[in-house]
């Protein structure tokens, strides 16, 4: 469920852009549908943080409390970048990263522990 919010999430971050590029919107309609991806982009961050918050629910201690502070930081980057503070831009999406990196190394480490 939570992967298909952050898939809907990120089709809607992707969907303002394509209208600006492919149409020649006058300036107060472009301007509207910045706004709409900033608001999309904080509900992409939202889905981030559900979905790194649920990783962690089946998960040991120390992975556990990597999920919630990323997604902590997801969930402060959603709610800071709309208004306009943009420390967390480049921080967020890193740890997100992160996080998937360190997943996806447990579950093959995992999967070469059950074949051996």
């Amino acid at each position: 469920m939570s992967g298909a919010l952050l898939a809907a999430a990120q089709v809607a971050t992707a969907v303002p852009p394509a209208i600006i590029a492919l149409s020649d919107p006058s300036p107060q309609t472009a301007h509207s549908l910045t706004v709409i991806e900033d608001l999309a982009d904080a509900a992409l961050f939202v889905a981030i943080a559900i979905l790194s918050a649920a990783a962690g629910l089946a998960a040991t201690f120390w992975v556990r409390l990597l999920c919630y502070a990323v997604a902590a930081l997801a969930l402060a980057r959603a709610v800071t970048s709309p208004l306009g503070l943009t420390a967390l831009d480049a921080w967020a999406p890193i740890a997100f990263l992160a996080l998937v990196l360190v997943l996806s190394i447990r579950m093959l480490v995992a999967g070469r522990r059950a074949a051996g």
